[in-house]
């Protein structure tokens, strides 16, 4: 017979990110105790009270101003070994950090894995590596500071899209290999000929032609043939976008070995 955990299982980063922060049965860091304004009392609050006043009921926008300010020093000095005043190091504090950073990366996480089919443990670990990465640079007295952490989370989050953006699912992946199989050479697509109208005269051309291209332009004859072949015609000629100016002539082009 198998046996039922008493404690639920955690999975997921942020999920473990969260979980000190909600257990019961887990030892807290040092409370936040922020200085007061003025002639007011300092403000204690356990990393679980700042979580409400940044994101539950008791949200305080003047007072999250401050939590970040606090929360983002006392995570720097325990990645520098500072101590407390009781002269045990400086603990705990980067874990409080992301778990007040986790519910503004979110949103990144569930659209870029919904988009790109990416793993939510993999995006998870991205934005935390980010956060954690950025944090010795940041100024907890810069207005949003933790603005600038949370950007270089979704940055690595993002970076993890980039290999990804060159893929797209296809329902019936051996109809698009069969066509793609059935293309000549690029190098026989090239192979163009000419006619000009008027025609050439006796001794020679009625005028002389230059015919520049850049490689965007040689590179879009080339993609247009082989949409045609694919049958992405219309979808080519809809996002198209042609320049403006007069028609100035007309040149005929197709394979040399089209029968005509």
């Amino acid at each position: 017979m198998a046996l039922i955990p008493l404690v639920p299982a955690v999975t997921g980063v942020f999920a473990l990110v969260r979980h000190p922060m909600t257990d019961p049965t887990r030892l807290y860091p040092t409370c936040l105790i922020l200085p007061g304004a003025g002639s007011e009392e300092p403000v204690e609050l356990s990393p679980s009270d700042a979580w409400q006043r940044l994101y539950g009921r008791y949200r305080d926008n003047a007072l999250g101003r401050r939590i970040w300010q606090h929360a983002i020093r006392l995570a720097q000095q325990e990645i520098s070994g500072a101590t407390d005043p009781t002269g045990y190091p400086v603990s705990g504090w980067r874990l409080v950090l992301l778990s007040l950073a986790v519910p503004r990366l979110r949103s990144t996480v569930r659209r870029l894995g919904w988009e790109f089919g990416l793993a939510r443990d993999e995006l998870e670990s991205a934005a935390v590596l980010g956060l954690l990465t950025q944090l010795p640079e940041v100024d907890p007295e810069q207005q949003g500071a933790e603005g600038l952490l949370i950007r270089s989370a979704v940055r690595h989050c993002w970076a993890l899209v980039t290999p990804r953006r060159s893929e797209r699912p296809v329902a019936d992946i051996s109809t698009v290999v069969d066509a793609r199989q059935s293309c000549p050479d690029p190098a026989e697509e090239l192979a163009w000929e000419l006619s000009v109208t008027p025609p050439d005269r006796p001794d020679g051309l009625a005028a002389t032609l230059y015919f520049t291209a850049s490689r965007a332009n040689v590179e879009g004859v080339r993609l247009g043939a082989l949409a045609e072949r694919l049958g992405l015609r219309e979808v080519v000629h809809r996002a198209r976008r042609p320049g403006p100016g007069p028609r100035v002539g007309k040149l005929a082009l197709q394979p040399s070995q089209t029968q005509r």
